[in-house]
This record gives C-alpha cells, structure tokens and sequence, in this order.
C-alpha cells in the first residue's frame, strides 16, 4: 500500500514514512483523511485529466469514490 497526496507525491504506507510526510507538509495528524480504493483505467485516466488543471488532484478526480 501507499499513501498518495493532492499534488500526486507517492510514499510508501508505514507509520514512520506516514508520520515523516505529514511533518513535511505541516500537516496536523488530526486533520488527515484515511480512504481505501481501488483505481482502474477510467479512474486513472481521471487523475491524469485533473493533474493538468486541478492543485487538488485526487479530490478533484476521485470525490465519487470517497465516502463523505
């Protein structure tokens, strides 16, 4: 598993790495989000298209899938 941000910076799942990424962002453990999915061709296709316009990538191009 990864952990994948807005501005599409991949890294490894393990708490250490997590907890490193958050730091570097300043990013408040309290003020994270954790969803699973899964991502196939249309989704994929979806977050290339929102890569070129969008600052919030994943939100952007996966809000469907997430649970609100």
């Amino acid at each position: 598993m990864f952990i994948m941000t807005n501005d599409l910076i991949i890294t490894p799942s393990s708490s250490y790495s997590t907890l490193n990424t958050l730091n570097d962002l300043k990013v408040s453990f309290f003020d994270i989000k954790r969803d699973e999915i899964s991502i196939g061709l249309i989704e994929g296709l979806k977050i290339l298209k929102a890569s070129l316009k969008s600052r919030s990538t994943l939100t952007d191009s996966l809000e469907h899938l997430l649970k609100m």
